[in-house]
């Protein structure tokens, strides 16, 4: 981008700082024209995270019921399980970790 007359600015950015009850990291090139002058951005974020006890609806008469594939292993969850893997490896008493990994777990002080 250089060699083409671009100024080039890299940002890694997290909607977490953002005031967005997500966690979510990416990264971002911003190219200006170097014959345009324009001044660098300054991206500074610094909204507090907010985590998943502070949204979640707790009385909600809508949402559907847990699966019963997954309230078999409910059981087997242990503090910190990012996943259903681990949970269902317990469940199973395997020590490979091959299904639910798509099944996340959120605590009240996690950023989702």
């Amino acid at each position: 981008m250089e060699n083409l007359g671009y100024e080039v600015q890299i940002f890694r950015l997290n909607s977490a700082t953002m005031g967005v009850p997500q966690a979510r990291e990416r990264i971002f090139f911003i190219a200006r024209k170097e014959k345009l002058k324009l001044p660098q951005l300054i991206l500074n974020f610094n909204e507090s995270p907010i985590y998943f006890g502070a949204i979640a609806d707790r009385n909600s008469t809508t949402h559907a019921p847990l699966r019963p594939s997954i309230e078999k292993r409910r059981p087997f969850v242990e503090y910190g399980d990012q996943n259903l893997k681990f949970a269902d490896a317990r469940y199973r008493n395997l020590n490979t970790h091959n299904a639910f990994f798509s099944t996340y777990i959120l605590y009240d002080n996690t950023v989702p």
